[in-house]
């Protein structure tokens, strides 16, 4: 009769269909991560008065796959929602952050 892929019978989504399960969970996860990620560092960056955090989760946004630049993004965005002296000090805090990681070369 043909493969049910969304019956009773057989539980399979076209996502799970198409993609070994181990590839699909930890892509779905990635993109989870970093996108909590960035809504973290916004919002951090946005307060103003939360510089060791925005430290750590800066850090943690770089161990999981975004790119300096994409922080950068974030930072210069900032600057619209949160005013310049809130975007300055997180692009400072990121400058830290990548010093003593040795990104800045």
């Amino acid at each position: 009769m043909g493969q049910v892929l969304f019956g009773r019978r057989n539980h399979v989504s076209f996502a799970k269909y198409r993609f070994p399960k181990s590839n699909y969970t930890q892509e779905c996860f990635r993109r989870q991560r970093l996108h909590v990620q960035i809504a973290t560092i916004a919002v951090l960056a946005t307060l103003g008065n939360s510089q060791p955090q925005l430290k750590f989760h800066i850090k943690g946004a770089l161990n999981i796959g975004l790119s300096k630049d994409e922080i950068k993004e974030i930072m210069l965005l900032m600057t619209v929602y949160a005013g310049f002296p809130a975007a300055i000090n997180g692009t400072n805090i990121l400058k830290e952050v990548m010093m003593e990681s040795n990104y800045l070369n």
